[in-house]
């Protein structure tokens, strides 16, 4: 549980004592990204909320050995001070909680408002408050909810040999489009001899009128 004697707070300055390897669930909250969840099964941990996905960078792990080795500056004592503390849970930053594989809290960690020297104040399961530097902390949750929230990349289908340089596409250069014999010199087109020097066409009598004696005379 949340360490409160206030012995053990002046020797280690720890703030939790549990069992990393007693922990089967973990949720987090993050205020400006929102809520994940992670399930260890089979000794694997898994993210079951915002989406479900495989735990592959080790967050949780990393999360519990944070919680674990936290320390705390100093815990608040002074009524003055602990009545603005307490005020600023009415609207936390974060909490992490840590569950046990039948579902009681192993550990928790609320944060609330600011502290001064950029530290945060900070309860658990208990009542006290404590001055803590979660900035790191609250950083890399708030990445790491946002980045599993965003959508995963579509893949993009490779192009089909028909749209990219199949000779069917590439016009340019094929046979039939370009230099077939059919479309530029065969014989039929160019120089057959219906069709360029024929007699019928070039010097037969009812072409050549000007030149009949019937003409001339």
């Amino acid at each position: 549980d949340f360490v409160t004697v206030d012995a053990v707070d002046l020797a280690t300055h720890r703030l939790f004592d549990f069992d990393v390897n007693k922990v089967s669930r973990v949720s987090v909250f993050v205020a400006r990204a929102g809520n994940a969840d992670a399930q260890k099964t089979a000794g694997a941990w898994n993210f079951t909320q915002p989406v479900s996905k495989k735990d592959d960078m080790g967050k949780v792990m990393a999360l519990l050995y944070t919680l674990q080795g936290q320390k705390f500056d100093k815990r608040v004592k002074d009524p003055k001070e602990l009545a603005r503390a307490r005020a600023t849970f009415a609207h936390p930053q974060a909490r992490f909680t840590l569950y046990d594989d039948k579902g009681t809290p192993l550990a928790s960690l609320v944060v609330g408002g600011a502290a001064p020297l950029s530290r945060s104040y900070v309860r658990g399961i208990g009542d006290n408050i404590y001055v803590v530097d979660v900035s790191t902390l609250l950083r890399e949750w708030n990445d790491t909810i946002t980045a599993l929230r965003k959508p995963a990349a579509k893949s993009v289908a490779p192009s089909s040999p028909a749209a990219a340089g199949t000779p069917s596409a590439a016009a340019a250069g094929t046979p039939s489009a370009a230099a077939s014999p059919s479309a530029v010199s065969s014989p039929s087109a160019a120089a057959s001899p219906s069709a360029a020097a024929s007699p019928s066409a070039v010097a037969s009598p009812a072409a050549r009128a000007v030149a009949s004696p019937a003409a001339a005379h």
